[in-house]
């Protein structure tokens, strides 16, 4: 059945055509960005450090449901994720997780098989598993480090509660049907069942998780065509770049009746055709640059006497040579190709082989010997089940080694081969028995990470609207560095709008952490909670956000108006210490004589005076609490003594010390046009100064009576001192979020 596809997005993925990105600087830099952004350094300052390969290998293995992440520039595994739930019968499944492939994204994507080696007749729910190079979100959850596995997790109805968020999972086929070859095809996922005999041509732009399972294309969109294929049981498919699939059928743990052979479906007029006649049990299908495909022989030693390496040539079907290799070689795991010459894999002698053939002189006769230019023996961790050449590397190819059967679920590696001299590099540990052909290289643009130091006014964590540090020194890290002796791979210093950047990152795991300054405290991250440290999983072609929030230590201990009405000693012939009157004298005698509009408050002349004020009252005839201007002279003089601040060298009482002022938080005094506490307190001075304040009479009292009778310029003044009191009484009462200036 066939849809005719509709309106689809820009996703192009044909792995044959693809142009790959470009690659990541392996050192970083000094100085600014193109942008004036401060970036990163390795010392020398002479400019962009040498360029390294930016790939990451895309590992499945099959006996943990788990794929990993390897880092190619590293040679480490930086990550690992569950792609389906391991606690699903069987527990878990051999063959959970198998058949991978990558977009030109750097994208995984992969087979969750649904059958049991071990059990040929359990029946269970197959799915694609998409794995993002790129972070989700900021606030995501993903693996940080092989060791760090998410878990997955299904309900008992199959609807996932928990897994990693890089990972999204797309249930397909009906249960029991085993999916088992996937490939790309003109931005179309092709995914062929092994048991259910037929293959779906998918939109993934359509795939939704928790939709499905994805079976009829007139059932959802994401389905555009479903081909049958009864006679063959699908194992394993390449696109030959014509628009043709050419697909192993092979009796591998299948329930169904199948023939072992090659066939091939016309990815654009969705159909199936006939199969091409491989004499011997094929495993896997490669397509060379000159449009031959070739065929792997999956007959185990001691089962044929006749091995075969087929060809098909110019993809013609009807043109097959099939090279006898049964006296050298045997079983055969996967083809690829490097400059003119053909890596096969195979088992045996010993722990496995690599064996090259030179595509520009092959025999054009099946009887003629297929001669071998190369032969390599597997070091250890045998057998070679896949291998695939590194992009932009033209001396090195990868080879998959499992490490046992697929049931021992040892650990496997990942071996770098060096063709050029024949000679194995050390590997890369994966997971469980890994199973993966070829193309699982991912060519991924590089990745930064970028923040702003800023002054966390109001306590958020976020520094939008809030005031910028410059000259903060940021440290990278590619180890934690609360470990010992740790070392940073690279240092910047923030710019002049607070700003930084790490660039040229490849994947893995990075540590960012500022370097405190004197007087200073961290906010964000919190130092309690996270120790002041970003921890940063990186994929490819992303940049992650990483700011860092600093207050000023203590800025004192504001007191409120009742406080200093209350130290007023002499007076008022209170029996407390005159802290009010000796703060007005320290200030008359700095040249800072305190005045709230017309009126002058000195310690000898007018501190009861300052007192009545503090009171809200008029300091000739007595309490004016509704009148705007003494609610504003009250609170400006208190906070005029908290800026100033007790003399030190008094014998007793309490002794305030001065409290500093900055600016205010966005979302602090919003109705004044004030960005500072200062300015606050000299606009509340300005407006004394308007309406000739001079603590004695009426201002700023309610207007009352009929509107034509009220002062509307008179209700405005009224409306701003009220604001401004209520403004400086959180001042006062230690309530307002401000950060301090740096002097």
């Amino acid at each position: 059945m066939t849809r005719t596809p509709g309106e689809r997005d820009d996703f192009t993925i044909d792995r044959r055509t693809a142009i790959k990105t470009a690659c990541i600087a392996g050192a970083m830099l000094t100085g600014t960005s193109a942008s004036g952004v401060a970036v990163a350094d390795d010392g020398d300052g002479d400019g962009p450090g040498p360029d390294a390969p930016g790939q990451v290998a895309w590992i499945a293995n099959s006996g943990n449901a788990t794929v990993s992440k390897v880092n190619l520039t590293e040679r480490e595994e930086v990550a690992r994720y569950r792609t389906e739930d391991p606690d699903l019968p069987p527990d878990p499944s051999s063959w959970r997780t198998n058949r991978l492939i990558t977009d030109p994204d750097g994208h995984a994507w992969v087979l969750n098989t649904g059958v049991d080696q071990d059990n040929p007749d359990t029946e269970l729910q197959g799915s694609l598993a998409r794995i993002s190079v790129t972070s989700v979100d900021d606030e995501e959850e993903t693996s940080s480090g092989p060791d760090d596995l998410l878990n997955f997790e299904r309900s008992d109805d199959g609807d996932i509660e928990t897994k990693d968020d890089r990972v999204e999972v797309y249930q397909i086929g009906d249960v029991g049907d085993n999916p088992r070859a996937l490939e790309l095809v003109d931005g179309y996922l092709w995914v062929a069942f092994q048991d259910g005999q037929y293959a779906l041509k998918l939109d993934p732009t359509a795939l939704e998780e928790g939709e499905g399972p994805y079976r009829d294309p007139d059932d959802s969109d994401a389905v555009v065509a479903s081909v049958d294929h009864d006679e063959f049981s699908a194992y394993n498919m390449v696109d030959g770049g014509d628009g043709t699939l050419w697909v192993v059928s092979r009796d591998s743990f299948t329930t169904v009746q199948t023939n072992n052979d090659v066939f091939h479906i016309d990815t654009e007029g969705n159909e199936a055709g006939d199969g091409v006649g491989f004499r011997t049990n094929p495993y896997t299908v490669y397509a060379d640059q000159h449009g031959d495909i070739w065929i792997t022989d999956g007959s185990a030693f001691g089962q044929v006497t006749d091995r075969r390496l087929g060809r098909i040539r110019d993809g013609d079907p009807d043109d097959l040579i099939q090279y006898d290799l049964a006296e050298t070689t045997g079983f055969h795991r996967v083809a690829t190709e490097v400059d003119e010459t053909l890596w096969v894999t195979a088992d045996g002698p010993g722990e496995g082989i690599l064996f090259a053939i030179d595509l520009a002189d092959l025999p054009e006769d099946e009887d003629d010997p297929l001669a071998e230019v190369a032969r390599v023996e597997l070091p250890g961790n045998g057998p070679p089940v896949g291998a695939d050449p590194q992009v932009g590397d033209d001396e090195r190819l990868w080879v998959i080694a499992r490490n046992g059967g697929v049931t021992d679920r040892n650990d496997g590696v990942i071996y770098p081969f060096d063709y050029d001299e024949e000679a194995f590099a050390d590997p890369v540990g994966v997971g469980e028995a890994p199973y993966v052909y070829r193309d699982f290289f991912a060519e991924v643009e590089s990745s930064s990470i970028v923040g702003v130091k800023f002054r966390d006014i109001d306590a958020s964590g976020d520094p939008e609207d809030q005031p910028t540090l410059e000259d903060w020194t940021i440290t990278l890290f590619d180890e934690d560095p609360r470990e010992d002796d740790i070392e940073p791979i690279a240092t910047t210093v923030t710019g002049e709008d607070g700003d930084y950047e790490f660039d040229d990152l490849t994947p893995g795991m990075y540590y960012v952490a500022e370097e405190l300054q004197d007087g200073w405290v961290q906010t964000f991250p919190d130092p309690d909670e996270d120790d002041g440290i970003h921890v940063i999983s990186l994929g490819g072609a992303e940049e992650v956000e990483a700011n860092f929030g600093n207050v000023r230590e203590d800025p004192g201990d504001p007191r409120t108006i009742g406080f200093w009405r209350n130290w007023s000693g002499d007076c008022t012939s209170g029996n407390q210490e005159n802290v009010l009157g000796e703060t007005l004298e320290k200030a008359d005698d700095a040249g800072r004589t305190v005045t709230l509009g017309e009126l002058v408050l000195t310690k000898d002349e007018t501190c009861p005076e300052a007192v009545n004020v503090l009171r809200k009252r008029d300091i000739d005839s007595g309490i004016r609490a509704n009148d705007g201007a003494y609610d504003l002279a009250a609170q400006l003089l208190a906070a005029k003594l908290n800026v100033e601040g007790a003399p030190e060298d008094a014998e007793e009482g309490p002794r305030p010390e001065g409290v500093a002022t900055g600016e205010l938080a966005s979302d602090e005094c919003e109705e004044l046009d004030a960005d500072t506490v200062d300015e606050v307190i000299e606009n509340g001075q300005a407006l004394l100064e308007d309406i000739e304040f001079d603590g004695t009479g009426s201002y700023l009292e309610p207007q009352r009576g009929p509107p034509a009778a009220r002062d509307d310029d008179t209700q405005a003044q009224r409306e701003e001192a009220l604001a401004h009191a209520e403004c400086l009484d959180k001042f006062n009462n230690g309530e307002l979020a401000f950060q301090q200036t740096d002097d």
